[in-house]
């Protein structure tokens, strides 16, 4: 599939970028919440590693994908994937303490 729309992709990664930036201070909050002091330490080092480990990772593996297929489209719909069912994980799995 050849992505041939700019003004689309444009679009669409511009409200992708919104979606990622707004739920980033987010991830901040669940351990602190959700977690002890000390629990709360270890998650945002979890998260902090998974971060550095994905900015490595994904330009690499989008990268392989691009040369292997010869267009961006598969490394694109390989994070939409990603960036998916990582939104359903945190839907369906973390509850914060009610007050």
């Amino acid at each position: 599939v050849q992505l041939e729309n700019v003004v689309g992709a444009i679009i669409g990664l511009t409200i992708a970028t919104m979606g990622i930036l707004s739920a980033l201070p987010l991830s901040w909050t669940v351990p602190t919440k959700a977690l002890s002091k000390s629990e709360a330490a270890v998650g945002i080092a979890v998260i902090t590693s998974l971060g550095n480990l994905g900015g490595f990772v994904s330009p690499v593996v989008i990268g392989k994908i691009s040369v292997a297929s010869g267009s961006m489209s598969g490394g694109f719909l390989l994070l939409c994937g990603a960036l998916v069912s990582g939104a359903l994980w945190v839907a369906l799995t973390v509850r914060l303490p009610r007050k």
